[in-house]
């Protein structure tokens, strides 16, 4: 099969850039990272249920959302929008991960925003985005707020003189369903760790000096008993006991390593095997003490 200079070849769609957020009384958080992602398709959810005044306004964000999106180039037809009770948890979620499967068996990118909307959709494109493989979650943190100054904000969130912030009232706690998900193997972890810092220190990353460390660490999981026992006599016995362990370390760390995408290995299995940032994330957060 071969491709032209002028688009993909021919019964290939091209990868879509997606974007999904939500919508309350946000609108640079929304429009300014799908402008920065330079995004295809949009997913926005908002509430939009009902014909009060509460839900007028956020009619009036989302379409000021849209208004902005289409300056940015982006037409109707690449906006979807999705009305979700978005204070509801399981709705959202339920959602989120129709949207997100979808996108993904189109064999498309797919990115959610977790810094705008409501908190239960935060929780839920965390949870979904740990749920469909593939899906990037991201923030966006605010540089300039429409309220600034102590006194301004002193005011704003005041009543009679005292600070209560955004909320004046709330409801009572609503649980949240809980998913079980298990975390990362410890050994990979642990010796993921070591290949990272001795790489960043300049020291060798050879099987043989890596296989000593992760001794060290208390991460070797070969079991010595599965070499064929060996008579006294023999002396390729510590040879053939080392080429094992190379062998284990290859095919259980290095591998894993590679299926779970924490390194790259396209410049070879040694030295040059890179970390990747999701490597750097997997270190950095699991078995520190």
């Amino acid at each position: 099969m071969t491709t032209s200079d002028s688009g993909p070849a021919a019964g290939i769609a091209p990868r879509l850039r997606v974007v999904i957020s939500c919508v309350t009384f946000e609108t640079v958080k929304i429009v300014q990272p799908i402008r920065d992602l330079r995004a295809e398709r949009v997913y926005l959810l908002h509430w939009g249920m009902g014909s009060d005044k509460k839900s007028s306004i956020y009619s009036e964000f989302y379409c000021e959302v849209v208004r902005q999106l289409n300056e940015l180039g982006l037409k109707d037809e690449d906006i979807v929008e999705r009305k979700v009770e978005v204070f509801r948890f399981k709705k959202v979620l339920a959602e989120l991960l129709a949207v997100m499967s979808h996108e993904m068996e189109m064999e498309n990118d797919v990115y959610v925003n977790v810094s705008a909307g409501t908190s239960e959709f935060a929780a839920a494109a965390t949870v979904a985005s740990m749920m469909v493989k593939g899906v990037k979650p991201f923030t966006v943190h605010t540089k300039e707020y429409t309220i600034s100054g102590e006194d301004r904000i002193r005011e704003c969130y005041s009543i009679d003189g005292k600070l209560v912030g955004q909320s004046r009232e709330v409801r009572e706690p609503t649980e949240l369903p809980t998913f079980h998900l298990s975390p990362p193997p410890e050994d990979l972890v642990v010796a993921l760790r070591i290949l990272r810092d001795r790489k960043k220190r300049g020291q060798s990353t050879k099987y043989s000096a890596m296989i000593q460390s992760i001794k060290e660490a208390g991460a070797w999981t070969y079991d010595a008993e599965r070499l064929p026992k060996l008579k006294d006599k023999d002396t390729r016995h510590g040879e053939r006991a080392l080429q094992a362990e190379k062998m284990y370390y290859s095919r259980h760390y290095i591998d894993g390593w590679i299926r779970n995408g924490w390194v790259d290995e396209k410049e070879g299995r040694g030295k040059s095997m890179r970390v990747t940032s999701a490597g750097d994330n997997v270190a950095d957060i699991f078995y520190l003490q």
